[in-house]
């Protein structure tokens, strides 16, 4: 299955803003952004259709990505990483 690019940078922005999406190999992608606490790059690779999926709304997060641990899927969810979470806690 073929991806497009500007349709999958449209999913992200409509999650959140921050976080800049890039293709790796095959269907997988990057979700990236600065730290506002570490000030380092925080990153995670997903597969990109497990992401369509979970932005159809019809998928529990924790089902569209059970590899992940609750920090990552955060981090798709509401794009904080970890440690931003920590400080708002």
């Amino acid at each position: 299955m073929k991806f497009d690019k500007s349709k999958a940078e449209s999913h992200i922005r409509s999650m959140f803003t921050q976080p800049t999406l890039e293709f790796t190999v095959g269907d997988w992608c990057k979700l990236s952004k600065t730290c506002s606490v570490t000030k380092k790059i925080y990153e995670i690779e997903i597969d990109y259709l497990c992401l369509c999926i979970y932005n159809e709304g019809n998928e529990l997060i924790q089902d569209c990505f059970p590899t992940l641990d609750a920090g990552e899927r955060d981090f798709i969810k509401f794009g904080c990483t970890p440690e931003e979470w920590d400080m708002m806690i």
